[in-house]
């Protein structure tokens, strides 16, 4: 259902280089699924899918086996967001631990202006009408942790980048 291209990693300064690589990797993809009579889909989502059925078809990637299965049930809303909602990722490398946690900040403040920026969604969730963005709903709806938008608290109270990591590290593990 999803086919994944990864580019080079650059500094700044090499951004044509990382735009290039990943064009010149978009257009390979695109040639071979044009010769498998496949077609790109226009939406960041896959409207017609349901979790579940694409959850039944994870490819035997290590990262995939690491996010996907075996999940515990309370990440279950989370596994399904990820299942039916694709995007696009940008990794960044920060000087420092207090840079990273300037950097976590401001893309949580940013992200519900970036999802409403790039959103293009289908108007369908799993097989079904839905008026607005599922992406957003998901993650307002804290992706079963009872929390709006998913910002785990320690993102705002650590008081350094030191403090943050060692929260997350408490977060995510437990």
């Amino acid at each position: 259902e999803v086919l994944e291209v990864a580019s080079i990693a650059g500094a700044p300064t090499q951004i044509r280089d990382v735009l290039d690589d990943v064009n010149r990797k978009i257009q390979t993809l695109s040639d071979r699924a044009q010769s498998l009579n496949l077609k790109r889909s226009y939406f960041q989502d896959l409207p017609d899918k349901t979790a579940d059925a694409l959850l039944a078809h994870i490819m035997d990637v290590e990262r995939y086996n690491i996010m996907y299965a075996p999940y515990r049930e309370d990440m279950k809303d989370c596994v399904r967001y990820f299942a039916v909602c694709k995007s696009n990722q940008v990794s960044v490398s920060p000087r420092d631990a207090d840079q990273m946690l300037r950097d976590v900040r401001r893309l949580y403040c940013l992200a519900p202006f970036l999802f409403m920026l790039t959103d293009n969604t289908s108007g369908y969730s799993e097989g079904k009408p839905f008026a607005g963005s599922a992406p957003m709903v998901l993650r307002h709806n804290g992706l079963g942790q009872g929390r709006g938008g998913n910002v785990p608290p320690h993102v705002f109270t650590a008081k350094s980048g030191e403090e943050f990591i060692a929260a997350h590290i408490d977060h995510v593990m437990n």
